[in-house]
């Protein structure tokens, strides 16, 4: 019993040895909390620096719920040092702690850094379509959905512009327009524009400029306005090329531009080709007629097919040199073939009936047409461009 008394009087002893010592211990308590959100900031850094080196003397990292606590083991006056990931570093002013008894509680509020740019150049984005004093651009190689079609299919989206079923084009209500390519005239606009105009592929095509009032500059041809086609010429020095492929539709096409260019030369070569796959289309159709005065009846079936097949071909070469960069001389020579087949075929047959409705007698017939168009044409051209510091203003020869 002796020998138990004195163990728990032992006991005793360290608890209350223990529980003085930590009393005499001296803390720094607090709370880190976001300055917008006063959401509390877990694993922000406290730190306990010295006050003449500026040196640390101990830290510690914040709980879930932003407490901190750090013991002080001496009397003095410290620095209070909090940073985290996202926020501005907060250095408090000078404070005396002591080491013994409990230290103010000191809540933190940290604000989110914010990122300065010495300059900020903002560039706008080309339009689409672009409305200027005396015509309309619409720059189809910003139009993703329009590299894999043809020409046809870019008119359809430019305003004022309308093609027909059959690609015949009309420009703000009139069809007597003069096509252009970059700027002059091509043989190849002179037979059949349909048909060309849907066998050039969209990827070889930059933009496309819409005058409805040509200047006097541009010929009288063209009374109801101008469409002029811009081709794309790449200006990047070195070597580049572009391939583009379209399958699996009606209309397929390929494309492939190569350029050379060093400093103010440069060569570009293309070809590309459209092929629309041959189509088969049926016709059935059965016609019934009443004749009062001959008192007869006629039954007309008509039974036959038609198919179409169309094709082109463009190739090209361009050499150009730019003189103290406001004179720009270009060679071009480019070569076209265009093309269409149509076959039909119709078988007919006509009986007539009396008002007993016997036969009087039956016609048999049949018709095959056949119809096509050919095109192979060369261009030569040689220019002269001179440009100015004001937009828009050129003189070429």
């Amino acid at each position: 019993m002796r020998s138990e008394g004195l163990k728990n009087l032992f006991f005793f002893i360290l608890v209350v040895w223990k529980s003085a010592g930590y009393a005499q211990s001296g803390v720094i308590s607090g709370t880190v909390k976001d300055s917008v959100s006063l959401q509390p900031i877990e694993y922000a850094s406290v730190s306990l620096l010295a006050l003449k080196t500026n040196k640390t003397i101990t830290g510690v990292v914040t709980d879930a719920k932003g407490v901190f606590n750090i013991p002080v083991s001496e009397n003095g006056t410290y620095i209070l040092f909090v940073e985290s990931i996202g926020y501005s570093a907060l250095k408090l002013p000078p404070k005396l702690f002591k080491k013994e008894g409990q230290n103010d509680q000191i809540n933190i509020i940290l604000s989110h850094k914010v990122a300065s740019l010495q300059a900020v150049t903002i560039v706008e984005g080309q339009k689409l379509v672009e409305n200027k004093l005396d015509k309309m651009v619409f720059n189809a190689e910003k139009d993703l959905s329009s590299q894999g079609g043809v020409v046809t299919d870019i008119l359809k989206k430019i305003p004022q512009v309308s093609v027909d079923v059959d690609g015949n084009v009309e420009l703000a209500g009139s069809s007597s327009i003069r096509f252009l390519i970059d700027g002059k005239p091509s043989t190849a606009f002179g037979s059949n524009i349909a048909d060309v105009l849907q066998s050039i592929p969209a990827s070889q095509i930059k933009s496309i400029e819409v005058i409805t009032n040509p200047g006097a500059k541009y010929d009288a041809e063209g009374l109801g306005g101008i469409i002029n086609i811009i081709l794309k010429h790449s200006m990047v020095k070195g070597i580049n090329g572009s391939v583009s492929l379209t399958a699996a539709s009606r209309n397929e096409n390929g494309s492939l531009n190569l350029s050379v260019r060093n400093g103010n030369f440069g060569v570009n070569a293309f070809v590309n080709g459209n092929v629309r796959v041959p189509a088969t289309t049926p016709l059935t159709s059965t016609r019934i007629s009443q004749d009062t005065s001959l008192k007869q009846q006629v039954i007309l079936n008509q039974d036959g097919s038609s198919r179409f097949y169309r094709y082109g071909v463009q190739s090209g070469l361009s050499i150009d040199y730019t003189l103290r960069k406001r004179n720009n001389f270009s060679f071009t020579v480019s070569d076209n073939h265009f093309g269409n087949n149509n076959n039909a075929l119709q078988d007919q047959n006509q009986t007539s009936f009396d008002n007993q409705g016997a036969s009087l007698g039956t016609i048999l017939s049949s018709s095959e047409t056949q119809s096509g168009f050919s095109l192979h044409s060369i261009n030569l051209s040689f220019d002269y461009k001179r440009t100015f510091n004001k937009e828009d203003r050129v003189l070429a020869q």
